[in-house]
């Protein structure tokens, strides 16, 4: 139950759009499938709409209090009496002549309707909702109370009255996701706790704008942690790397991060980046970074700020750490412990070198929880490449998977 403060009827050209609510029958769907018989006008035909909102008296009225059924519009057919008997059994030319005849007075009818043999023909489903008329003044919207009286006037609600409905109770916590889609000014509210409390899924064909709308959620609900500050935590799998052009600015603005849990994630020249942090290959980076994303057409066929605007923005991204690859928290120790070298060796002497070289580099961190870290990584990576120096090659190969293990570390970053 919620008070409201407007309940208004539609109006066209001064008058409310008025139908009669003509049968009432069962649906295993929606419970109940009402028709209702508007009087035609152009004006009409273009308001009444699926998604429309209907009032019509209930049977829970009782004295001054009324109590009104709230219909949602699910079907709409313009009728001509003129026509409705005519079937294909009829002569052709015939058909044809009265059609074209009768289609006049569709046109004719502008504001108001005016031609007794024209009708818009609707149906309804229910919402179960009522707006209840109380005798102290004041509206309440709460749940159905009793199904529609037949044969009652029902009336199209304006938007003002609409946007009342749709948004029930949420006067605070929400944001704002788009429109309504029968007119812009109805604005659709949702509450923050419950989108992210609950699961809710985005359905449509291929190109139907399904990650657009998930973007702009996720924009606004960042600038509702922002403005309420409220901390809010969102984590998007992006498996076609198709977000980071849609939320370029949300990374930008806030505290986000592009996370990379895979070195193929992203290309040779990044990683060089990440490992040698050198500014002269920032360019290369940003660049190849961009190649590898999906951005909608509206931005590729933009010239002024594709690609040259994007990847001045991967740069800043890249060069103030806002881009990442994500490091597992390994020790050093179990770094040697995942390649042990000496592991298939048969001859002593070559296992007796191995463990030599490993205890010279990594004796000192044996046993203990010590973190590898990038810098780390690079330095012991260092002290194992001159220890290989002097070595034959079939000792070195055995020091691969350390060496890569180091390497990608090296690249790599830590989130706090």
């Amino acid at each position: 139950m919620a008070s409201i403060e407007r309940f208004q009827f539609l109006k066209v050209n001064g008058r409310e759009i008025e139908g009669i609510l003509t049968k009432i029958e069962p649906s295993y769907e929606t419970r109940y499938l009402y028709e209702i018989s508007f009087p035609y006008a152009l004006e009409y035909i273009n308001q009444i709409r699926e998604g429309r909102f209907l009032a019509v008296k209930n049977f829970a009225t009782k004295g001054p209090e009324i109590h009104w059924s709230i219909l949602e519009v699910a079907y709409i057919e313009p009728f001509h009496y003129a026509l409705h008997n005519i079937t294909h059994s009829h002569y052709p030319q015939f058909v044809e002549i009265a059609a074209k005849n009768a289609s006049l007075d569709w046109t004719e009818q502008v504001n108001s309707p005016e031609i007794p043999t024209t009708r818009i023909v609707v149906r309804a489903i229910p919402t179960n909702l009522e707006i209840v008329e109380r005798v102290t003044g004041g509206y309440i919207l709460q749940e159905e109370s009793n199904i529609p009286m037949l044969g009652k006037e029902v009336y199209v609600l304006d938007n003002e009255t609409t946007e009342q409905i749709i948004n029930k109770g949420m006067n605070k916590g929400y944001i704002e996701a788009g429109t309504w889609t029968i007119g812009n000014e109805v604005k659709i509210r949702i509450n923050v706790e419950e989108l992210l409390r609950k699961h809710f899924g985005i359905f449509g064909f291929t190109g139907a704008g399904k990650s657009n709308l998930l973007s702009t959620l996720i924009r606004k609900i960042m600038e509702y942690s922002s403005q309420e500050n409220e901390p809010i935590k969102l984590v998007i799998w992006d498996l076609m790397s198709e977000y980071y052009g849609l939320l370029l600015n949300v990374l930008c603005k806030y505290n986000g991060y592009l996370v990379a849990i895979g070195e193929k994630t992203f290309p040779d020249s990044v990683l060089e980046y990440f490992t040698t942090k050198n500014p002269a290959k920032l360019n290369k980076a940003a660049e190849d970074l961009v190649k590898t994303m999906v951005f909608p057409k509206e931005i590729k066929n933009n010239e002024k700020i594709f690609p040259s605007a994007i990847v001045e923005v991967s740069k800043k991204l890249l060069s103030c750490g806002k881009i990442v690859l994500l490091s597992e928290q390994l020790t050093v120790d179990r770094v040697v412990k995942m390649h042990p070298p000496w592991k298939g060796l048969r001859s002593q002497e070559k296992i007796d070198t191995t463990k030599r070289i490993v205890g010279r580099v990594f004796g000192q961190y044996k046993d203990t929880n010590t973190l590898l870290t990038p810098e780390l990584a690079a330095e012991l990576l260092q002290a194992l490449e001159q220890e290989l120096e002097n070595v034959g090659d079939d000792i070195k190969r055995r020091f691969t998977g350390i060496i890569d293990e180091l390497k990608t570390h090296n690249a790599r970053q830590h989130l706090e």
